[in-house]
């Protein structure tokens, strides 16, 4: 009985340590994306005008609509 709970208490290590290595790898991406959003002026406004749609004061910006009847 002992060396199956032994077992069972192993696996459970194993996938709580493979779990913990996957959560830190995620947040090592995270952070790189932070600091890549706080240090790179270039990234910024990509990142603005993907999502929000900015365009700088010397740009001219275009709306691509389509037509509801397709």
């Amino acid at each position: 009985m002992l060396w199956f709970e032994h077992r069972q208490l192993a696996a459970e290590v194993q996938r709580l340590e493979q779990r913990r290595a996957d959560e830190l790898k995620q947040y090592a991406e995270l952070l790189a994306v932070g600091q890549r959003l706080a240090n790179d002026k270039q990234y910024q406004l990509d990142l603005l005008k993907r999502r929000f749609g900015y365009t700088a004061p010397d740009e001219t910006p275009i709306a691509v609509l389509r037509d509801p009847a397709k």
